[in-house]
């Protein structure tokens, strides 16, 4: 739960996973990408002076830092600052502190965020935090992937590109020889570099959600069947988000290298919608 002091955001919780696979997450700048960063675009440098970059597109915001301790497994702390604020840069500092539990499996985890200047700041980065947290657990323990973009676009053009998966999956996949029957338990199939991505679709709702099985993807082959949600929604000044979700993937590669190519796939569709 989070406690606030004051200028300062407090998050503590406890992960179902060691404090070495949160501490190698957070070395690779998951926990960023969980928070809304851009993983195309993060830069990171993990060392002490070491800096890192990261494009969060649904603020336009970029928030950079440097690495001032890092005490492998145990703890890092690094300076954060918007590039884009008048306050000057960096303005404030985030520590990130692991302790191991139940014999080492677990781990509780607490971030400190200090030298906020107003309340509405710290009330942002509370939830930002928070949210982070919620996914990089999810991702780290259970195999999911979760990504929102916001697009400049109506939710029924989005949706109505996006259901055309000859145009959703160009990006990674040889369209022109690939198949598609684009209805409730019709099936999908695209060659791509590394292989194939075949599934069936398990549930659409016209200009909200479409469900999709992933039974196979780059150049793994799973144990199950992986299933991936889209969902739609307005935003304001006629903008519309989309909301993606990859649930059941193997945990390790499997998800960093899916994470990866999903976001290629949703930067090239905000390219093409801009």
């Amino acid at each position: 739960m989070p406690v606030k002091n004051g200028n300062e955001v407090r998050v503590q919780r406890v992960l179902n996973s060691s404090p070495q696979t949160v501490f190698r997450a957070l070395a690779e700048g998951r926990l960023f990408s969980n928070c809304g960063a851009d993983g195309e675009k993060l830069e990171i440098d993990f060392r002490v002076g070491g800096g890192y970059k990261s494009y969060f597109p649904s603020a336009e915001a970029l928030c950079c830092g440097k690495f001032l301790e890092i005490v492998p497994d145990r703890k890092i702390v690094f300076t954060w600052g918007d590039v884009g604020s008048g306050d000057g840069f960096p303005k404030t500092q985030v520590s990130v502190e692991l302790q191991p539990e139940s014999g080492g499996s677990k781990t509780q985890l607490l971030i400190v965020h200090t030298g906020f200047k107003s309340k509405e700041e710290v009330e942002a980065h509370n939830s930002g935090w928070n949210s982070g947290l919620d996914d990089l657990e999810r991702e780290i323990i259970d195999g999911r992937v979760r990504i929102v973009r916001v697009f400049s676009v109506s939710r029924d053009v989005l949706y109505s590109v996006c259901s055309d998966f000859r145009k959703f999956f160009a990006p990674v996949s040889d369209v022109e020889r690939g198949s598609v029957d684009f209805r409730p338990g019709g099936k999908y199939r695209f060659p791509t570099e590394k292989g194939e991505i075949l599934g069936e679709f398990q549930e659409i709702i016209p200009g909200k959600k479409i469900v999709f099985s992933w039974l196979s993807g780059c150049d793994e082959k799973f144990d199950r069947p992986t299933r991936v949600t889209l969902i739609f929604d307005d935003e304001d000044d006629g903008a519309s988000s989309l909301e993606l979700v990859h649930e059941f993937l193997p945990l390790g590669d499997a998800v960093k290298g899916h994470r990866k190519g999903w976001e290629h796939i949703l930067n090239q569709l905000r390219d093409r919608l801009k």
